[in-house]
């Protein structure tokens, strides 16, 4: 059931209850007193679950940006790798290179 629906049953059993309150109906009071509560506990528990539910989704955000920072970890470790690798003369090559990209 949405939020919103169950808002608007709440809003609706609240005024039934107001309605009895005034007619000092004291049996229906009592009806919809427990339909107000149990009402309200479940949009509590709705309103828990949607929290828990975004928590969730950030929660996996941060996970996908930590996974996406190890691969660029990953490949500069990679790359170092292959650096390492290279003689002096590939070395100055790349220098070389690099001055002319400049």
């Amino acid at each position: 059931m949405s939020k919103k629906l169950v808002d608007l049953e709440y809003e609706e059993l609240k005024a039934k209850l107001d309605e009895a309150n005034k007619a000092k109906n004291y049996q229906k009071s009592l009806d919809y007193s427990v339909a107000l509560i149990s009402k309200f506990s479940y949009h509590i528990e709705l309103d828990r679950e949607w929290v828990l539910s975004n928590q969730i989704k950030e929660i996996d955000e941060i996970i996908a940006s930590i996974d996406e920072k190890r691969k660029d970890r990953d490949m500069l470790i990679a790359k170092l790798n292959e650096v390492k690798s290279l003689t002096l003369e590939q070395l100055e090559a790349v220098k070389k290179q690099l001055k002319n990209y400049k």
